[in-house]
């Protein structure tokens, strides 16, 4: 009787033990599965997907003044050009104009620079690094990290684009 108890004890820590072993085995191959990296959000930035009426939110981790004062661009896709109405350190809105380029540049990712109209070609302070989403737009200076400026989709007002003369294309 000894004896059946152990054969029977046997099988049933044998069929234990395959158990286990099964069961860590699968633990493995559910561990060791494809890893799914996140979808980057970020778009590419190109003249089209920047397209499109934008308003400074953020500047420099600061939320712009609420006193009215307000920075709007307009990208345009054709000719890469650009219009920007601005309040800044003035009582009337003032709208500049000039021509944007976008480059990829491998260590950085995508850069925009531009130069204004009416000022012999003058470029912008700086040359930005651009993180795009459909609806936001984050401008970072390549030589001076801590200038970051937030942008989001908007329309500008009509009141203040139909304040100036049409731009000539």
């Amino acid at each position: 009787m000894a004896e059946k108890f152990c054969k029977n004890m046997f099988y049933y820590m044998k069929n234990i033990f395959k158990s286990a072993l099964l069961l860590v085995v699968l633990c493995a191959f559910a561990s060791c599965g494809e890893q799914v990296e996140p979808v980057d959000e970020y778009l590419e930035v190109t003249a089209n997907n920047l397209s499109g009426d934008w308003t400074l939110q953020t500047w420099n981790d600061g939320a712009v003044p609420e006193d009215g004062v307000a920075v709007y661009i307009r990208f345009i896709r054709k000719d890469s050009r650009y219009e920007m109405y601005s309040n800044v350190g003035s009582m009337e809105f003032v709208r500049q104009t000039g021509d944007f380029v976008i480059m990829n540049d491998e260590a950085l990712g995508y850069v925009i620079a531009g130069n204004y109209d009416f000022t012999l070609g003058q470029e912008w302070n700086h040359r930005y690094i651009v993180r795009l989403t459909s609806d936001r737009m984050v401008w970072t200076a390549v030589d001076d990290p801590s200038d970051v400026c937030v942008y989001v989709r908007t329309s500008i007002p009509q009141d203040i684009t139909s304040a100036f003369p049409p731009v000539e294309e």
